[in-house]
């Protein structure tokens, strides 16, 4: 369940556009287009673990700017586990 988790869409929206273009191109090809990493690595002309490394550096750019206006916000855009 992830219902304690408030985020206003505005400010998501500024902190992913924050994002380096070939940073943001990765994220939204995994989360919007849903691919996978091997997809995306070809795609891109990165390899996966590239792929992998990319993703984990955008969350965590996206969870430090996004907690700094929410103080220690438990951000994990869907994939939570409790």
């Amino acid at each position: 369940m992830v219902d304690n988790i408030i985020v206003d869409l505005a400010e998501l929206d500024r902190a992913i556009a924050r994002l380096r273009p070939f940073d943001r191109e990765v994220f939204f090809l995994h989360r919007l287009d849903n691919l996978p990493y091997e997809v995306i690595g070809a795609r891109m002309g990165i390899s996966t673990a590239e792929v992998e490394q990319v993703i984990g550096r955008v969350l965590a750019q996206l969870r430090r700017r996004l907690a700094r206006r929410r103080r220690a916000l438990p951000l994990c855009f869907g994939r939570c586990r409790r």
